[in-house]
């Protein structure tokens, strides 16, 4: 009887097994990576006490943070729309910066960033981007940002102030005014819900009315509201309570007028002499009622006038104080700034992001102040051109925003959101006129500022994803056996 020696097939099994380990990886990858998330936890508190000792106790705090990292990496690299909510609550939460300036939002933004990008390109080959008329010039801006980076080195004056490290800082600063607009388109293209910006707005105002309650009540845990984080706290409560109280009780109201009356008090009476913390504030407030009652708007500019000439010796002695101390130097700065050289010779693409510092360090180092208006720190950065495409990326939103202006609101929550915005935009612009930012510069507030200016851009991106979130809403009642 002959016996046939069976045939091995290798190959094939081998292949089946790879199947196998691929099923299996794609079965229980999230649990892997939070395995593995656990163990870096582990091993990593093991080090802190060492770093706390032997380097810098920052780098310490900046390793006890890392859960909070790995956790929200864990988040975003399933729920894309936790990036911005998430941004949010760390520039919010963090008023620290760690060493070298780095702020700790501004590495959760580009995080964020970096894993949009990827899962576009995995999901669908390319980067799908919102349709917006803001999309060109914020393409156009971050061109010009890095070509005046290169324009500025290639181009600078060889007696220039130079110290070991300037190069880094001006690509830092690159960083900032990309990562800016970046985190705008994101915004808008990950909150596409109007579930998920209610849960950004709502996030936002809780921390917000903690922040003004730990000020005002002499708290010692504070969080940041600098910059214009205060308006904007102020502008989406006033909104929801202007469009979105029909249905609301009067408790609710009552409530929402109580926090308005705190944030007032801070500015328009503690903080009066803050001119750039209370005006931009004020012309939010007079956009949204605008938008609301015209009658509303007559009477309140009555009673403004009215209080003007019953406190006019105070509010009298204390604007002139602002103005010798601050107007006054603006308008004397400014003049002394367009007379330089160096400003002519860069007249077409600046000096480059965070370029002109130098020139006053080398120049003028008795008198190398703030230029106290964001947009001449954009024109000496970015030039003429740069700011012709930063005009037209404003004027861009603007008609975004206009785009929408004849919506049949059926939700009051984003109706008040959508007034909110242009407010919002007619703020900012009142801002960096006075010396507020939009688009921070370094040697001025350090990677910091970026904590202070985020806000700006997410909420703009907030409002550049209403027409999506519009749009699933309608489908929803076309069709909704399919939702």
């Amino acid at each position: 009887m002959t016996t046939t020696t069976p045939k091995i097939a290798l190959p094939k099994q081998r292949k089946k097994m790879s199947h196998a380990v691929l099923f299996w990886f794609n079965e229980y990858q999230w649990t892997l990576l939070r395995l593995v998330i656990g163990m870096g936890i582990i091993i990593g508190a093991g080090g802190l006490g060492w770093l706390a000792t032997q380097i810098n106790p920052l780098y310490a705090l900046a390793g006890a943070a890392l859960p909070m990292v790995l956790l929200s990496l864990d988040i975003l690299l399933r729920r894309q729309y936790f990036g911005p909510m998430l941004i949010l609550l760390i520039s919010t939460l963090t008023s620290f910066a760690l060493p070298k300036g780095i702020t700790p939002a501004l590495i959760l933004t580009a995080a964020c960033t970096v894993f949009w990008l990827i899962s576009q390109m995995l999901a669908y080959k390319r980067v799908q981007l919102i349709r917006a008329a803001v999309l060109g010039p914020c393409i156009a801006w971050i061109a010009i940002c890095v070509f005046s980076l290169f324009w500025g080195w290639g181009m600078a004056d060889p007696i220039l102030i130079h110290w070991d490290g300037i190069e880094l800082i001006e690509a830092a600063q690159l960083s900032v005014l990309v990562l800016s607009p970046v985190v705008m388109l994101l915004t808008a293209h990950v909150i596409n819900e109007e579930k998920y910006l209610f849960w950004l707005v709502m996030g936002y105002l809780l921390l917000t009315t903690y922040g003004i309650g730990a000020e005002v009540a002499h708290l010692p845990l504070r969080i940041n509201v600098r910059g214009l984080i205060s308006t904007w706290a102020v502008g989406l409560l006033y909104g929801q309570l202007l469009f979105n109280s029909a249905n609301k009780t009067l408790w609710w109201k009552l409530g929402i007028v109580a926090i308005l009356g705190v944030w007032l008090y801070r500015f328009f009476y503690a903080g009066i002499t803050w001119l750039s913390g209370w005006l931009p504030m004020m012309v939010m407030i007079v956009v949204v009622t605008f938008f609301r009652s015209r009658k509303a708007l007559i009477a309140m500019g009555i009673g403004a006038i009215l209080a003007v000439f019953i406190f006019l010796p105070w509010w009298e002695g204390r604007f002139s104080n602002e103005y010798n101390e601050s107007g006054g130097n603006r308008l004397a700065k400014w003049e002394f700034i367009f007379s330089q050289p160096f400003v002519q010779n860069h007249i077409l693409f600046g000096t480059g992001p965070g370029g002109y510092a130098r020139y006053f360090m080398t120049y003028f180092p008795n008198n190398a102040a703030s230029t106290h208006s964001n947009y001449i720190d954009i024109f000496l950065q970015v030039g003429i051109v740069g700011s012709l495409i930063f005009v037209w990326m404003i004027a861009a939103l603007a008609w975004d925003w206009w785009t929408l202006f004849s919506t049949k609101w059926k939700n009051p929550f984003l109706q008040g959101y959508y007034y909110t915005t242009i407010g919002g935009l007619a703020a900012i612009l009142v801002a960096m006129f006075l010396g507020d930012w939009f688009t921070p510069f370094v040697f001025n507030q350090t990677l910091q500022g970026f904590s202070w200016t985020v806000q700006n851009w997410v909420f703009l991106g907030g409002m550049l994803a209403l027409p999506e979130i519009l749009r699933k809403q309608q489908e929803r009642v076309e069709n909704p056996a399919t939702h």
